[in-house]
């Protein structure tokens, strides 16, 4: 009987160390991976919109791969002032993240919109600016925008269990945005 409890024991062990990496992902940009990039030339009516998403819920940054990444389009009163976005479950533009936590949106139409990253009736979040509105990202023809890496912590987000009658507001998030990119 001893020596059993000292197999199973062992192979308890076993199975726990061969599950882990080996790797606390602290100084290792691998961990975070490597952000998507084209190799093939864009067409001049062609727009495409491109990031990485990394969850910032552990101790380091580690990539989020096969999430949800929506494109909900803005619309603006006449002057610009103010809008709203809406995502369109037949026709807003949807990709998931490869490995690295990296998105591609290809041939995407030129206009504006705002990111939101998890599951549309579950966990989300709406990357926003510090005062709470949303970021705003215009792709135009003929050109690729590179988001950057988007910084996310869908495990803080609220749990939705939403009925299609119903309405629920997004956790909104700030991201680290390159002020030279997004001034």
């Amino acid at each position: 009987m001893k020596s059993y409890v000292i197999f199973i024991l062992t192979l308890l062990l076993l199975l726990f160390t061969s599950c882990s990496n080996g790797n606390d992902g602290e100084n290792n940009p691998a961990v975070i991976g490597t952000p998507p990039t084209l190799t093939e030339p864009i067409g001049a009516d062609e727009s495409i919109l491109l990031g990485q998403v990394v969850s910032v819920s552990g101790s380091s940054p580690i990539p989020l791969s096969n999430t949800e990444v929506r494109l909900a389009a803005v619309y603006w009163n006449e002057d610009k002032s103010d809008g709203a976005f809406t995502i369109d479950e037949s026709s807003s533009p949807i990709t998931f993240t490869d490995q690295s936590g990296g998105f591609i949106f290809r041939d995407i139409a030129s206009r504006d919109y705002v990111i939101v990253i998890g599951d549309l009736y579950s966990q989300n979040v709406i990357l926003a600016h510090p005062d709470g509105k949303a970021v705003i990202y215009s792709p135009k023809d003929g050109k690729v925008l590179d988001v950057g890496v988007l910084e996310v912590d869908l495990a803080a987000a609220p749990i939705f269990s939403a009925t299609p009658d119903e309405i629920y507001p997004a956790q909104i998030v700030t991201p680290t945005l390159d002020p030279e990119k997004y001034p």
